[in-house]
């Protein structure tokens, strides 16, 4: 057995939820420094009154952690009493047995729980989380490596500008202006995103922000005149289906369309830099068996084109070699849509 199979059996999958913590009632059963670790990775996203520690005896440092921060304390032995009160429990002791009896305790009595390093007494786990400002990114290995997601991160942080929090404010600001102003859901996400990946943002983190607030309200005015239509189509080379080998326009592109309709060459890893909601249509051809003639893909990208759709056609390898590519843009030519050639890497 492969040890990739090995791991089905031993790891958990989990689904990252982000909770409001000001709604729900921590208990860390703990004191040690595991246990003042996962109060630390709490207290980064939010206020502490929510939170208490219980322990038999609680160090300098702890005390100081839990009175700076609001953190409620029960000084005691572990009992399944205290968990009554509480939504979420992480059992957090210095004791792996100890643990797994508070989280058996906590399920009974239908709480959520984390029991430190177990991820198969765990209902959550903690991710390692970057934040700036607002924005907050959380990477988990499913309690395979903490270490890993740690180290992923770090790279995170290095990789994104600091001041990042800096964009989240000013689209907080603007974010009441934008929803009064472009009422049609598709206008107002590709103004955003154009915003975000354009000289908008980049003034922003330069600190202009009165010239990008110029910026901004005059892409805005453009964006409520042109706001009935915004139907565009996109001819995007997927390559030889190496995900790493796709461009980056071809990557931002995708990442705005609403319709992808993909030949079979194209890898499930490329199609998932697509929007989660995009319509995902598959329009592949072998030697033997056509799902969608050429005339019927012609009619598909017409049809979503005229609904003011913003459509992929994603082809494998370079979007204009063998591929039909004329046939395409002649289905659109007389509807006035915007259209663009993405080569692909051959």
């Amino acid at each position: 057995m492969r040890f990739s199979q090995m791991c089905v059996f031993y790891f958990k999958m989990y689904f990252p939820i982000f909770l409001n913590i000001s709604k729900v009632k921590i208990l860390i059963v703990g004191a040690g420094n595991v246990a003042l670790a996962k109060l630390e990775a709490i207290l980064e996203l939010g206020p502490g009154k929510n939170v208490t520690l219980l322990s038999k005896d609680f160090g300098s440092f702890a005390e100081k952690l839990a009175d700076e921060n609001g953190v409620g304390k029960i000084l005691s032995e572990y009992s399944s009493d205290y968990l009554t009160d509480f939504d979420v429990v992480v059992a957090a002791t210095d004791e792996r047995q100890v643990n797994a009896q508070i989280a058996k305790d906590a399920k009974e009595l239908g709480k959520i729980v984390n029991a430190v390093d177990d991820p198969a007494n765990s209902d959550f786990i903690f991710g390692a989380n970057a934040k700036f400002g607002d924005i907050v990114i959380s990477t988990g290995s499913s309690g395979v490596s903490p270490v890993l997601s740690r180290l992923i991160k770090q790279k995170i942080q290095v990789f994104l500008p600091r001041n990042l929090n800096v964009l989240s404010d000013f689209l907080a600001k603007n974010k009441d202006l934008v929803r009064g102003k472009i009422k049609d859901l598709q206008t107002r996400r590709l103004f955003l995103q154009d915003v975000i990946e354009g000289e908008v943002a980049e003034e922003v983190e330069a600190l202009n922000e009165k010239k990008a607030q110029e910026i901004f309200e005059d892409k805005l005015e453009k964006a409520i005149l042109g706001q009935k239509n915004n139907g565009a189509v996109y001819f995007i080379g997927a390559g030889p289906g190496d995900p790493d080998l796709l461009t980056l326009k071809a990557v931002k592109l995708l990442s705005k369309v609403d319709v992808v309709l993909y030949d079979r060459l194209v890898a499930p890893e490329i199609l998932s830099f697509s929007r989660k909601d995009a319509l995902k249509i598959s329009v592949g051809k072998t030697r033997d068996f056509h799902s969608f003639t050429q005339e019927q893909i012609n009619a598909e990208i017409r049809k979503y084109a005229l609904q003011g759709k913003v459509v992929a056609r994603l082809k494998g390898g370079d979007v204009s070699l063998f591929a039909r590519l004329s046939e395409e843009i002649d289905a659109i030519k007389d509807l006035n849509v915007p259209y663009q050639i993405v080569p692909g890497v051959t």
